[in-house]
Order: structure tokens, then sequence, then C-alpha cells
């Protein structure tokens, strides 16, 4: 009989042991997804409340510009990417793993629109300069970005057209010689005994453009020989003179048609027997 009772308590024993580790076991699964669940936005697991907190991907946007940020919200994943200047695509937003008792919790997130590309600098017409990088500005007067300083040397129009085709500057590649009308508005054009080189390029109507550009191609120049007195010339394949390069569309009505080789003397008068016409690939 004692034998039995010893044996019935060691069975009743092994199994209320069993269950209250059972019970205990229960208790801490339930207990982690709570606190998870408290912890929205720090990317611990989603609790019993089942909050999801997905965090978008930052992409780092090209040309110094802003890069696109995508926020992460609600269960269904990471909201599209808010569209900054020069902002490439957001990445996938980070998973978050649901807790013991969090049901709809911490879904994956879903990948974040993208920032818009690079574009060119937003501007209204008005006054003043705004510094673009190091090198550069933008000229509120017409919205056009240009290069702060003339090249360090003097160069044949052809060599000028190479020579802002293959700039980069600031983030900026579509650098271009401007025309004149462009060119009497740059910030930056002061007195020199040089004149600075403009662009289209002409040659003579009727000749090959191989003969004509490298034989006989011209420019209608802007020159300020002396302080406010600017000036067109027609200068030839021989001439070499400043250069500063531009980049943008100008704005309506805010250059100089004035000094445009059709309406500047001694420029307009030579278009008669002149064609303009590209010698990029006469650079020499």
């Amino acid at each position: 009989m004692v034998l039995v009772e010893r044996g019935t308590w060691s069975v009743l024993a092994r199994f209320t042991l069993f269950c209250g580790l059972a019970l205990s076991a229960f208790a801490c699964g339930a207990n982690d997804g709570g606190a998870a669940g408290t912890s929205a936005g720090s990317g611990n697991r989603a609790g019993s409340g089942g909050s999801a907190n997905q965090a978008g991907g930052t992409a780092a946007g090209s040309s110094n510009a802003n890069a696109g940020t995508n926020a992460g919200g609600a269960a269904s994943g990471g909201s599209a990417g808010s569209s900054q200047s020069g902002g490439s695509g957001g990445s996938a937003g980070a998973a978050t793993n649901a807790g013991a008792g969090g049901a709809a919790g911490g879904a994956a997130g879903s990948s974040g629109g993208g920032g818009s590309d690079g574009m060119p600098v937003a501007c209204t017409p008005g006054m003043g300069t705004e510094p673009v990088g190091q090198s550069s500005e933008l000229d509120h007067a017409t919205c056009l970005t240009w290069t702060k300083t003339k090249s360090a040397m003097t160069l044949t129009n052809k060599q000028a057209d190479a020579y802002c085709a293959n700039l980069d500057q600031d983030g900026i590649s579509d650098w271009r010689v401007p025309a004149p009308e462009e060119l009497v508005t740059w910030p930056g054009l002061a007195t020199a005994d040089t004149a600075y080189i403009t662009n289209p390029i002409y040659i003579p109507t009727g000749s090959t453009v191989m003969d004509g550009c490298t034989g006989n191609s011209h420019s209608c120049n802007i020159a300020e020989y002396s302080d406010n007195n600017l000036t067109c010339a027609w200068q030839g394949v021989g001439f070499a003179g400043w250069v500063t390069c531009v980049s943008g569309t100008a704005a309506a009505g805010t250059t100089k048609p004035a000094f445009s080789a059709a309406n500047c003397a001694p420029c307009n008068s030579e278009l008669a027997t002149f064609q303009q016409t590209d010698c990029s690939a006469y650079a020499n």
C-alpha cells in the first residue's frame, strides 16, 4: 500500500511539473509578442497589436542633387518615395517579423516609389545669380547656367565647340558654346583685348563640310574691347578667342536679339554667302 501511494504521488508530481512548464512557456510567448507590439517604430517585431514598421530605402541622388526618400508606413508596406530633384528610385522597404501574438503585423515592406531623375535647376526669371556647385552659376535674369570664368587659354571656334561639349562640371554635362545674343547676358563678361567665341559656326555656301570647317569657318563673336562697349566681330578659322560655356534654355524675352548674327553688323552682311554647320568632327 505504501508503494502504491508513493508511485501515485510521483506520477502526480510529474504531471504537475509538466503542466507548470507548459503554462510558463505559453505565458512567455504571449508576453514576448506583447512587448514587441509596444515597440512600433523601433524596428522590433510587431506584437499582438499587429502594427507594421517598414522603412523604405534611400538612394543617393545624382548630379549633386537631393536623394529621393521612401518613408515606411502601414502594414501594406513602404509608401512611395517623395519626388526630390535628382533622386533615384528608393530601395525596397525592410521586412519586419510578426511577434507571437501579432496575427496581422509586420508584413514585408513594399518597394518605395522612385524619386525623379536629375533635372535642370528650377528658375523663375528675376534678378541676381546663384552658385551651382563650385565653378558654375545660375543667372536668374535669363535662367541660363554659366561657367563662372572664361577658359584658361584662347581657342578657335572648333576647339571651343569641343571644349564645352566635353566639359563635365558641377554635375552638369550638357554644356555648349553660347550664341552671341546669349553671351552678352553672361554675368562674367568683362573687358578684354580678345573677343569671345560664339556658336554656331558658319562655312561658305556650296562648300563641303570638311573644306569649310578646315579652311574657312567663321563665327559671329562678341568683343568688349572697352568698358560697356559691346560689338560683334566676324572672325575666321585662324582666330582664337576666350570661351565660356552655357547650359539650359533662356527664358523667353531675356536674351538680346540685337546681337544675334542676323541682326548685328558686320555679321549680318556675311550670312548671304555663308551657312551654319556642325564642325565638331574637325576640332583641332
